[in-house]
């Protein structure tokens, strides 16, 4: 994981819960790294999951997991499928519904231009939901905001 210490390195085909099997990489942020992976029973599903060290010293998954169950996925967030560990590899995992691209993607793909009216169409509502669970996000940035996917895609959704 990029800065708690240890380094997942390449975990794919790395099969999680007796279920998800892990393709490839998508990303790494400060707590982990992000996976794209097939529900082994249904190789045509694909689900993100979130991965960091069990040593890491600033754990998240099970606070992000306990936050999402609460949640219940409104729209705007993605569907909260499991979370557990593997103490053999030594990582926590969590699986969610895979979303698309992240706005800092869609910023670049739109010439890096968005009008203030997109800007607060996009975010807006997902901060404002958030705000009013008693939640501050705390890291606001296009990279943490993402598309739906499939019939989702013009929704954003907040990672």
């Amino acid at each position: 994981m990029s800065s708690s210490g240890s380094d997942a390195g390449d975990l794919c085909n790395l099969v999680i819960g007796k279920k998800y099997k892990l393709v490839r990489k998508l990303g790494a942020g400060t707590y982990g790294d992000i996976y794209v992976a097939t529900d082994v029973p249904n190789e045509r599903e694909q689900v993100a999951i979130k991965i960091e060290s069990i040593d890491s010293p600033h754990a998240t998954l099970y606070y992000e997991t306990r936050i999402y169950k609460m949640f219940h996925a409104p729209d705007g967030f993605p569907d909260w499928k499991w979370c557990g560990q593997d103490l053999e590899c030594g990582y926590n995992f969590m699986v969610l519904e895979l979303l698309g691209p992240s706005l800092e993607q869609m910023f670049e793909f739109c010439g890096r231009q968005f009008s203030l009216k997109t800007v607060v169409m996009m975010l807006g509502e997902r901060v404002e939901f958030l705000h009013s669970k008693s939640f501050v996000h705390r890291d606001i940035k296009p990279d943490n905001f993402l598309m739906g996917f499939g019939q989702n895609r013009r929704k954003v959704s907040e990672d």
